[in-house]
């Protein structure tokens, strides 16, 4: 916020009184960001999860700002390329958002690790279910115009 600081002597403003101050937010203290989303939960294998990270600086001031942008993202499942991982920020509240796939469902849930400068955020990890992407026949279309043989297996 925009403050104003004003000196008197005896009653009286000092010269140049009142200075204007403005005050902003730290940088993002990893022990009190959080994310939240359908992301830090559950994935379709193939398909985009994504999730917001909220950040706040040592003192529980929001960081409205997207120069702060140390991120890892971490993501268990071995299909996971870090360089799909999308990391964006909103300019308008600072608040980042987080794309990022995973391939593979033979296991029920992954872990999924958000860290800030190297360390983990509140309540990260998180352990997110990922399941297998499913065909929906109504919307589906096999060509088989080129095939002589079709096996099924």
């Amino acid at each position: 916020g925009t403050y104003k600081l004003q000196i008197t002597w005896e009653g009286s403003p000092i010269k140049k009184s009142p200075w204007t101050f403005i005050y902003v937010a730290g940088p993002p203290d990893p022990t009190r960001c959080h994310a939240n989303g359908t992301g830090t939960q559950n994935i379709v294998a193939g398909n985009r999860a994504t999730f917001s990270i909220y950040t706040y600086d040592s003192f529980g001031n929001p960081v409205s700002n997207c120069s702060n942008n140390d991120w890892d993202i971490l993501f268990e499942d071995p299909t996971y390329n870090e360089d799909q991982t999308l990391i964006s920020c909103n300019p308008q509240n600072g608040v980042f958002i987080v794309d990022y796939y995973g391939y593979k469902s033979s296991k029920p849930t992954w872990t999924l690790k958000v860290k800030y400068a190297g360390a983990s955020i509140s309540i990260s990890p998180f352990e997110v279910t990922e399941v297998a992407n499913v065909i929906y026949a109504p919307t589906s279309k096999v060509d088989l115009a080129d095939q002589t043989n079709v096996y099924a297996g």
